[in-house]
C-alpha cells in the first residue's frame, strides 16, 4: 500500500512540474506575440478612405472591397481587404508604411475606383483620394 501511494505522489509531483514548464511557455509565447504585434503595428498605420457612388453621395454602410493595385504592391500589403463603411462613407483599415501608389476599391452592384497615392505612417490617419466610383 506504501508502494502505491508514493507512486501517485510521484505521479502528481510530475503533473506538477509538467503544468508549471507549460504555464511558463504559455507566458513566454503570450510576450513573444505581444512583441511581434506591437513591431507589426509600427509597421503600418490607419488609412481613411471616403467612398462615393456615381452620383457622389457617401456610401454609409456599404461592403467595401480594397485590393492593391497589379502594379503597385506597396509596403508588402498583397491581399485584399473586405471592409464596411461607417454611415459617413468612410472606411478605415490598416496598411504597411510607404507609399502606397495605387489601390482598387470595388463595391459589388455600384462600380469601382482607384484610391491615389498616400504616404501611409505610422503616427497618424493617412486619407487616400478617391473620385466618385464608376458603375
Amino acid at each position: 500500500m506504501l508502494s502505491g501511494s508514493i507512486e501517485k505522489s510521484t505521479v502528481r509531483r510530475r503533473g506538477a512540474k509538467w503544468a508549471l514548464g507549460t504555464g511558463w511557455l504559455a507566458i513566454i509565447a503570450l510576450a513573444f506575440c505581444t512583441v511581434l504585434s506591437a513591431e507589426d503595428a509600427s509597421r503600418s498605420g490607419e488609412v481613411e478612405i471616403l467612398v462615393r457612388g456615381p452620383d457622389a453621395r457617401p456610401m454609409g454602410g456599404a461592403r467595401v472591397i480594397v485590393t492593391p493595385a497589379a502594379r503597385a504592391s506597396d509596403a508588402g500589403q498583397t491581399q485584399q481587404l473586405t471592409l464596411q463603411s461607417d454611415v459617413e462613407g468612410r472606411v478605415h483599415f490598416r496598411w504597411g508604411n510607404g507609399v502606397v501608389r495605387q489601390m482598387e476599391v470595388h463595391v459589388d452592384n455600384v462600380g469601382y475606383g482607384f484610391a491615389g497615392a498616400v504616404e501611409v505612417l505610422p503616427d497618424r490617419t493617412a486619407t487616400a483620394p478617391l473620385a466618385p466610383l464608376v458603375p
